[in-house]
C-alpha cells in the first residue's frame, strides 16, 4: 500500500498543463485534429462574415490569386491580373476556385497546408526532445521537456494569429510547409529531396535564398568532416566542398532554374519581372510597418532617387545577415530564425503576413532559449509586450489615415521605428539566452532509437 501512495500523490499533483501534454503525447493524433477543426471553423466563419458584414474577412490578395487562376483556367497568363506578383504555381494551385465557382476550396487547401506544417514541426520538436531527454533522465526533467515541446507545438497548431491569416486566404502557409519540410528531410539525411524542396521554396518565395549558405553548411556529412591535414584555409575549402554540400547546391539550384525556365517559356519576360525582378526594385508607397516607409514615401515622385535609396536599403540587411551566418551557422534552426527576424526588421516593406516567416521557426528555437526558460515572465513578457505595443501604435495611426483621412504619417513612422526596436530586442534576448541545440540529424536518430526502445 505504501508503494502505491507516492505514485497516487504524484498523479494528483500533476499540473493541468502537464496533464494535457501527457494526454496529447499518448494520443499524438489529437492535437492535429484540434488544429484541423479550428482551421475549418475559421474558414467557415470567414465565409459567413463576407456574406453578412461590411468589413470583409477574406484577404484582398486572395482575390488577386483567384483572378489569376481564372486567367489560367481560360488558357491565358496569370500576369494579366494586375498586381499578381507571384509564381504561376500559386495560380495553378488555386484552379480549384474557378473550377468550382467558390472561394472556399483554396482556403481549405491553404489551411490543410498550414496544418501539415504544424505536424512536421511537431515531429522535429519530438526529435529534439528525444535528443535532450535520454531513457535514464530524471522524471522531473522529462516532464518539463514534454510540457515545453507541446507548448511550443501549440504556438503553431492552435495559434490564432497564424490560423486567421491562413483562413483569410494568405499563401504563406505554403512557404512554411516547404521550409519545415526541407529541415525535416535534412534531419532524415535525405539531402537530395531536401535540395529539391529548397529549390521549390526559393521559386515560390524569393526571400528564402538567404538560407542557402547556412543550410548547405549545416548538412551533417557522413564520416570525417574535414581531414586534419593542411592549413586552416585548406580545411575550410574541403569542408565547403564536401560531396553532400555540393549535391545540395547543385540540386536546389537546378530545381530553381528548371522551374524558372519552364515558366519563362510559358509566360515570357513578364513572368521574370513580376515574380522575381519586381521585388528587387519594389517601391511601395502604401503605408506599411517598415522603418524605411516614410523616407521612401517622400521620394516616390523621383523614380531615380527612390530606386537608388531602395537598393541602398539592402546594404545593412545583407551585412546583418552575413554576420549571423558567420556566428551561428552551427545551429541551423537558430541561425535561420535570426536571419528571418533580421530580414523582416530591415526590409523595405513589412506587412503582418511577414511575421509568419519567423513564427514558423519560433517553436523550434524556444526550447533552447535558456534565458526565457529560467525567467519567462521577466524576459519574455516585456519583449512580447513591446512587440504588440509597437504594432498598436502603428495600427492606430493607420486607422486614422485610412478611415478618418487624417495625415498621421509621422506617427506611422514612429510605430515602424518601435517595431524595428522590438525586433532588435527579440534578437538580442534570443542570442544572450540561447543554449546549444543538438543537430537535426542527430536529434532525429535519437528520436527513432527512443521509439524502437519504447516498442521493445
Amino acid at each position: 500500500m505504501s508503494g502505491r501512495e507516492p505514485a497516487a500523490r504524484r498523479a494528483r499533483n500533476v499540473s493541468p498543463l502537464l496533464w494535457v501534454a501527457q494526454a496529447l503525447d499518448q494520443r499524438r493524433w489529437l492535437l492535429p485534429v484540434i488544429g484541423l477543426v479550428l482551421r475549418l471553423g475559421l474558414v467557415a466563419y470567414g465565409e459567413w462574415q463576407d456574406r453578412t458584414m461590411a468589413v470583409r474577412f477574406t484577404d484582398i490578395d486572395y482575390h488577386v490569386f483567384t483572378d489569376a487562376a481564372q486567367f489560367v483556367a481560360a488558357g491565358e497568363s496569370p500576369y494579366q491580373r494586375l498586381t499578381y506578383r507571384y509564381t504561376p504555381l500559386l495560380a495553378w494551385l488555386l484552379l480549384v476556385n474557378p473550377l468550382t465557382g467558390s472561394f472556399l476550396p483554396g482556403k481549405v487547401l491553404f489551411s490543410l497546408v498550414d496544418l501539415a506544417a504544424g505536424v512536421l514541426l511537431g515531429r522535429l520538436l519530438l526529435a529534439r526532445r528525444s535528443a535532450l531527454v535520454g531513457p535514464n533522465a530524471a522524471k522531473t526533467r522529462a516532464d518539463r521537456e514534454l510540457l515545453l515541446e507541446y507548448l511550443c507545438n501549440c504556438l503553431w497548431m492552435v495559434n490564432p494569429f497564424t490560423m486567421t491569416i491562413t483562413a483569410r486566404g494568405n499563401s504563406e502557409a505554403i512557404t512554411a510547409l516547404l521550409l519545415v519540410g526541407c529541415l525535416y528531410l535534412l534531419a532524415r539525411r535525405r539531402v537530395a529531396l531536401a535540395a529539391m524542396v529548397f529549390g521549390l521554396l526559393v521559386h515560390f518565395r524569393t526571400y528564402p535564398i538567404i538560407y542557402a549558405i547556412p543550410l548547405a553548411l549545416s548538412i551533417e556529412v557522413a564520416g570525417p568532416v574535414v581531414s586534419a591535414s593542411g592549413g586552416r584555409l585548406a580545411r575550410a575549402i574541403r569542408f565547403c566542398l564536401a560531396r553532400e554540400r555540393l549535391l545540395f547546391a547543385a540540386i536546389s539550384a537546378g530545381t530553381f532554374l528548371a522551374l524558372t525556365g519552364f515558366f519563362y517559356r510559358l509566360y515570357g519576360y513578364q513572368f521574370l519581372h513580376d515574380s522575381l525582378l519586381y521585388h528587387l526594385t519594389r517601391r511601395d508607397h502604401r503605408h506599411n510597418f517598415s522603418l524605411y516607409y516614410y523616407f521612401l514615401y517622400q521620394t516616390i515622385g523621383n523614380v531615380a532617387s527612390s530606386s537608388v535609396y531602395g537598393l541602398l536599403a539592402f546594404v545593412p540587411q545583407l551585412v546583418a545577415l552575413g554576420t549571423i551566418v558567420a556566428a551561428f551557422h552551427q545551429d541551423i534552426v537558430f541561425c535561420l530564425f535570426l536571419q528571418t527576424v533580421v530580414f523582416v526588421a530591415f526590409n523595405k516593406v513589412i506587412t503582418s503576413q511577414y511575421f509568419m516567416w519567423y513564427l514558423t521557426l519560433l517553436p523550434l528555437v524556444l526550447p533552447f532559449a535558456a534565458g526565457l526558460r529560467r525567467r519567462p515572465l521577466a524576459v519574455g513578457l516585456p519583449v512580447l509586450g513591446f512587440w504588440l505595443a509597437s504594432q498598436g501604435v502603428w495600427l492606430a495611426a493607420a486607422y486614422e489615415l485610412e478611415f478618418l483621412g487624417q495625415p498621421t504619417f509621422e506617427r506611422l513612422w514612429i510605430g515602424g521605428a518601435l517595431l524595428f526596436a522590438a525586433h532588435v530586442a527579440l534578437v538580442v534576448v534570443m542570442i544572450l539566452g540561447q543554449a546549444p541545440a543538438p543537430g537535426l540529424a542527430a536529434a532525429m536518430e535519437a528520436s527513432e532509437r527512443a521509439a524502437i526502445d519504447k516498442r521493445d
